[in-house]
């Protein structure tokens, strides 16, 4: 079984934000390394892949959620800051910071529940006391970024996601006075998972190699 189980298949499941900012880059330099390997990647949020990793039909997760499940092994491995960002027609577009009493009754645009983002807006904000109204749901950066810039409401984003648009003057960022929205990028797996050389350099790499820029370049 141990002999079965050393292929160089690694399934892998990522959450969304590190699926498109950080998981692209990742696997082509494992890749690289690792001619003979093969990832099969899906995405979805850090809730569902804990499920998938306790039913032992993922592998490794990339995730920026707080891992709930006391069998889930978790190990940092970067991190990530979530930006406030609004579009062209929004009050906040011509300012330069904004007050935290002012996110206070807000249109967001945010994440599904169980996301990563969700949570970590969802725990600063209740730390600070402050209310919202999640006016559209979504389980994806791009749409996200799209209501945003169509003045639908304003959200708060991995930097990473949003750096592209911010550039070209689609979106602005725009820093919250006294905030920081921030969290940590973990690889995590089953404390019982037998973990394969392939696995084990995926892991490795994350831990090693990988550099996240936290702010733009």
């Amino acid at each position: 079984m141990r002999a079965w189980n050393d292929t160089g298949v690694v399934r892998v499941g990522a959450s969304v934000s590190i699926g498109a900012c950080v998981l692209p880059r990742l696997a082509a330099s494992y890749l690289r390394c690792n001619p003979g390997a093969m990832l099969e990647v899906s995405e979805d949020n850090t809730e569902r892949i804990e499920r998938l990793l306790v039913d032992d039909r993922l592998d490794l997760g990339l995730v920026e959620g707080a891992i709930s499940l006391a069998d889930i092994v978790e190990r940092p491995f970067a991190t990530d800051e979530l930006v406030l960002i609004a579009g062209h027609g929004h009050p906040f577009f011509e300012r330069k910071s904004v007050e935290p009493e002012e996110l206070d009754a807000r249109n967001f645009v945010l994440r599904e529940e169980g996301s990563g983002t969700r949570k970590t807006f969802e725990t600063v904000m209740a730390e600070r006391g402050l209310k919202w109204t999640a006016n559209w749901t979504c389980n994806n950066a791009d749409t996200i970024k799209a209501a945003v810039a169509e003045g639908i409401g304003i959200s708060v984003i991995s930097r990473m996601a949003v750096d592209k648009e911010a550039r070209a003057g689609e979106l602005l960022i725009k820093p919250v006075e006294g905030i920081r929205f921030t969290r940590q990028y973990k690889i995590v797996y089953h404390k019982n998972k037998y973990l394969t050389r392939a696995m084990t350099d995926f892991i490795n790499l994350c831990l090693s190699r990988l550099e996240i820029p936290s702010e733009p370049q």
